[in-house]
């Protein structure tokens, strides 16, 4: 049986979830009685967790989601985390865990997804490593009065009705009991704006982004509403001056680190990528994908990069992913690791690889990124290998 199938089982009024959010955005915020109840019966020894809490069968308590952060986080997340927005919390991992619980019980289409599906891409706080930021208190007081209806009970309905608020103007959404604002403030599109622009609010305080910060954004957006979401993307399209495998075309080296070579020049040109959104589709019961930028109206399993897509023949329609290939791979980020969901390759930052064993990373945008011991930092990161399901099966 697919593994990302089984039912899970929890209910909770949909109305409970203003109630929740008494007092957000002071410092009077409490988390919800039954939050910090089980917040307060899980102890920590280092990275394994116990609790005296039973949770209901597929439940997304507490101690379980807080033992399977720790456990799959980047290594450097450990260390440190911004604080909480309650001074119930101990940092923003309380604020992450508090309020995905939240999505998940308020939500009218949890119920219809695994456990191990939901704590592996509602759970995390980042995808390609950006700079952490603690939005999802934000996000979720802002955004979850679009998908609080009682008829929408699928994850894509929730999409739409995302859309269709206008979502991209930040001004126009407010936590309950926040007074409305009259003035518009959108996000819009920019090409070529990564590094810069990478992480939510660097996207918020900019006004502007390309299109890993729009996927960062609306898959955090998703994760806060309580659905599965991960930014893949290409590090570097088959076609043009990137033809082909590296063994075959310097090019592809260069494409795959921004130009960043001794016969350079940097970024620009050299940086032929492209990161979108997948989103698991209750109806559909798998991974569908949609482009960005997000508008008012959405399309799911179509964009420019992939035309004509079905899941059997992949994208034969025209489009960028339907001659993906070895060098120019499609890649999902995750936090899992290989093995624990079967239907997932999974591949380590540190075993990444071109054709001619160059070590390789897909943050092509930051391809000197390292801590400031000089440890390179994409070595923490997991992608799930996507190729197979994007290249067109027609090709030989």
């Amino acid at each position: 049986m697919n593994s990302l199938l089984l039912v899970a089982t929890t209910a909770v009024a949909v109305g409970d979830w203003e109630d929740w959010l008494v007092n957000f955005g002071t410092d009077q915020f409490l988390y919800p009685s039954w939050a910090t109840a089980q917040k307060d019966a899980c102890k920590c020894t280092g990275l394994i967790c116990t609790t005296t809490y039973q949770p209901a069968e597929g439940e997304l308590s507490y101690c379980a989601a807080k033992n399977w952060t720790l456990q799959h986080m980047p290594t450097k997340d450990t260390i440190y985390l911004p604080g909480s927005v309650s001074v119930q919390g101990d940092s923003m991992l309380d604020d992450s865990i508090i309020f995905s619980m939240m999505a998940d019980k308020a939500s009218g289409y949890s119920s219809s997804m695994s456990l191990p599906l939901r704590m592996a891409y509602i759970l995390p706080h980042s995808s390609t490593m950006e700079a952490i930021s603690n939005w999802r208190p934000l996000l979720f007081s802002k955004y979850f009065g679009a998908v609080a209806k009682a008829n929408i009970t699928t994850t894509w309905d929730a999409i739409e009705a995302l859309a269709a608020s206008h979502f991209t103007n930040w001004t126009a959404h407010q936590p309950p009991g926040i007074p409305a604002r009259t003035d518009d403030y959108h996000v819009i599109w920019h090409s070529s704006t990564s590094p810069p622009v990478a992480s939510p609010f660097d996207f918020l305080a900019y006004g502007y982004g390309s299109c890993t910060a729009w996927a960062t954004l609306f898959v955090d957006i998703l994760r806060s509403l309580g659905i599965p979401a991960r930014v893949t993307g290409s590090p570097c399209w088959n076609g043009g001056d990137f033809q082909g495998l590296v063994v075959d075309n310097k090019n592809v080296t260069h494409c795959w680190t921004g130009g960043v070579q001794p016969d350079g020049p940097f970024g620009g040109h050299y940086l032929n990528n492209h990161n979108w959104v997948e989103y698991w589709d209750t109806e559909d019961k798998q991974w569908n994908f949609m482009n960005v930028p997000v508008g008012t109206s959405v399309t799911k399993n179509t964009g420019w990069m992939c035309k004509g897509y079905t899941k059997e023949e992949g994208c034969c329609g025209g489009g960028a992913c339907g001659v993906a290939m070895q060098d120019h791979e499609i890649f999902s980020y995750t936090w899992t690791m290989p093995g624990e969901i079967p239907e997932e390759q999974v591949v380590l930052g540190s075993e990444l690889k071109l054709s001619n064993g160059q070590p390789a990373s897909p943050l092509v945008w930051a391809p000197n990124l390292k801590s400031p011991t000089g440890e390179p930092i994409s070595h923490q990161l997991r992608v799930v290998n996507r190729t197979s399901s994007y290249r067109c099966k027609q090709q030989k």
